[in-house]
Formats: structure tokens, sequence, C-alpha cells
């Protein structure tokens, strides 16, 4: 790991000024054995998929105004709901079929 890979996946997840910035000022943190593992795992597993675009941070703000972001109870209720993994059985039916469980998926038969 380096500043150089830092800063090329600072302009990846599309930092803005990411071209100016000088990868040899971010060799420092490098040299540190206790920041070295979060800075490993922050440039080996940060994507452009895990980071909001401009509008999509522009949406989640909006959501956050206006009350409709779903917390506790609500949030686990729409992820049961719509998710492949629900503890219901007649949720993983509708996704999977009748005939193979969410079992019989993780058991790979």
């Amino acid at each position: 790991m380096s500043g150089a890979r830092l800063c090329a996946l600072l302009g990846e997840l599309g930092f803005e000024g990411a071209e100016a910035l000088d990868p040899d000022s971010f060799e420092w943190p490098f040299q540190y054995d206790d920041a070295r593992p979060i800075l490993d795992w922050i440039c080996s597993s940060l994507r452009p998929s895990n980071v909001l675009s401009l509008s999509e941070l522009s949406q989640y703000e909006q959501f956050l105004q206006e009350g409709k972001l779903l917390e506790g109870e609500d949030l686990d209720f729409a992820y049961d709901s719509i998710s492949a993994f629900a503890a219901r059985r007649d949720n993983q039916e509708a996704v999977f079929g009748a005939e193979e469980g969410l079992k019989d998926i993780r058991c790979g038969t």
C-alpha cells in the first residue's frame, strides 16, 4: 500500500480534486503499523459502487429532510419483506419457487 494507491483510489471514487493530490504527501500514514490495516482495507475494499453519486447524495439528503428514511423496526420489516433471505417461508417461495427453498440453496442441493 502506498500514497499513490490511495490517491488513485480517491480519483476512482470521484473525489473532486484528486488529480491535484501529491501521492508523496500521503505516504506518512502508511508508515504506522496501527494505521496500515485500515488503509489496506480502504484501498482494497472501496469501489465506486460503494460511494453515493452526487444525485444519490442529494436524494438521500432530501429523504432525510422529509423524514422518509426507514429506521429500526420499520427498516427490519421492509428488509424482511423484500429479502430473499428473510426468515418467512412465504417470501422465500416467492423468490425461489416452491420446490427450492433457502435451505436447499445454502446447502447447494
